[in-house]
Formats: structure tokens, C-alpha cells, sequence
């Protein structure tokens, strides 16, 4: 079995999904760079540089800051 590790812009990731929803969102909405920037440092926190697509995707999908970035504060 062979490890493949890759550089891509998060735009060039293949979501799924809500995923895929969230940052077509990002995209349409402007809060693109936001969210590049805020997934690139959590990587760096918290998975030491390394992530699989599922664990992406997930973050994408399920993590309230994403959601706040992209969507705002919806409890207002």
C-alpha cells in the first residue's frame, strides 16, 4: 500500500455532500478566503498538516465555526 499526500486549494477539493454545500456556499456568498484561512489553521492545530478527504469534508459539514463563517451567526 502506497501514502499519497497532496497540496490542492480547498476551491479544487471534491466535496460531497453537505460538504460540497458548504463550500459552494462559501464561494457564492464571499466568505471563501475566510474559510480557507480557518480550515488551513485548524489543520495546522489540530492534525498536524495531514488530513484525509473524509476527515475534510467532514469539517466542511459538521464544524460550527465553518457554519458561522459561512453562514453566520444564526442565532441572532
Amino acid at each position: 500500500m502506497i501514502k499519497v499526500i497532496k497540496e490542492l486549494e480547498l476551491s479544487d477539493f471534491k466535496a460531497w455532500s453537505g460538504g460540497a454545500c458548504v463550500l459552494k456556499n462559501s464561494i457564492d456568498n464571499g466568505t471563501y478566503d475566510e474559510l480557507s484561512d480557518y480550515i488551513q489553521d485548524y489543520i495546522n492545530a489540530k492534525m498536524e498538516n495531514n488530513i484525509n478527504e473524509t476527515e475534510l469534508n467532514d469539517i466542511l459539514w459538521f464544524d460550527d465555526q465553518v457554519q458561522k463563517i459561512v453562514y453566520g451567526n444564526m442565532d441572532d
